[in-house]
Order: structure tokens, then sequence, then C-alpha cells
């Protein structure tokens, strides 16, 4: 995989579990707003952690 679908992978799951999470609370907007980031962000370091590295080959296509 290499690094540019990595960061969209990272960055539209992180975005879609911070939009859900939002969704599925019924709290005022700024407690809401930032539990959606902290799962946004949180979601995008797991995905970091889990997909495969970028091979250094693939960084020049």
């Amino acid at each position: 995989m290499n690094a540019k679908s990595k960061g969209i992978v990272m960055g539209t799951g992180g975005l879609f579990a911070g939009l859900l999470s939002a969704q599925l609370v019924s709290w005022s907007t700024g407690p809401k707003a930032f539990f959606a980031t902290a799962v946004c962000v949180i979601v995008s370091l797991i995905l970091h952690a889990v997909l495969p590295q970028a091979k250094p080959d693939s960084q020049n296509e």
C-alpha cells in the first residue's frame, strides 16, 4: 500500500468514525465535538498502526 492510499484510508476511516460517534450521543455541542474529534484521532492512529507500511519504491509512483 502506498503512502497516499494509506493516508486516504486513515483520514476517511477516522472521519466516518467521528461522525458516527457524534450521531450516537445526545450531548451539547462542545462535548460532542470534542468526543467526535477524539474518536477520529484514535481511529486514525489505530489504522496507522494496523495498515501495512508503505514500500520505499511506491513513494515514486
